[in-house]
């Protein structure tokens, strides 16, 4: 009579950890649906902040290494130095600035970052600078 006991407790121990590997994998299910719910929460959120503050540039990784790596420090020029390295004159370094093609700060001067600076030459190689003002003056024209 002892193995009969002892085969219905087998038998209910059997059906316990049955019960408790359904239990494991439902609470596991419920805490991966969880996560992911909170997970596309934050994902919606941050999505939301970035089309709300879309108008502030964010730096692409390729940026970030290009600052990293330029190992000086930036200075401000006058618009007449940066023309100069540009090889432009002076009004057509203006031009450039009132047409928002090059950045720059008015600190009682107008001044250009030598970062902007290098920048503006690495985002526009091989554009034709000349034509895309005339583009910009047409369409600002076109506009108003």
């Amino acid at each position: 009579m002892g193995n009969i006991s002892n085969f219905n407790l087998d038998k209910q121990e059997d059906k316990s950890f049955n019960d408790l590997d359904n239990i494991s994998i439902c609470f596991s299910e419920g805490i991966r649906k969880v996560v992911e719910m909170n997970l596309n929460n934050y994902k919606n959120k941050i999505s939301k902040y970035l089309n709300e503050t879309s108008k502030i540039e964010l730096l692409e990784p390729k940026e970030l290494t290009i600052v990293i790596s330029k190992g000086y420090p930036d200075y401000l020029m006058s618009v007449e130095e940066a023309s100069k390295r540009l090889k432009i004159d002076k009004v057509f370094g203006y031009e450039l600035i009132k047409n928002g093609l090059l950045k720059s700060v008015d600190i009682g001067a107008t001044k250009v970052s030598s970062y902007e600076l290098d920048d503006f030459i690495t985002r526009n190689q091989g554009k034709n600078i000349k034509e895309m003002l005339r583009e910009m003056k047409e369409i600002r024209e076109g506009v108003i």
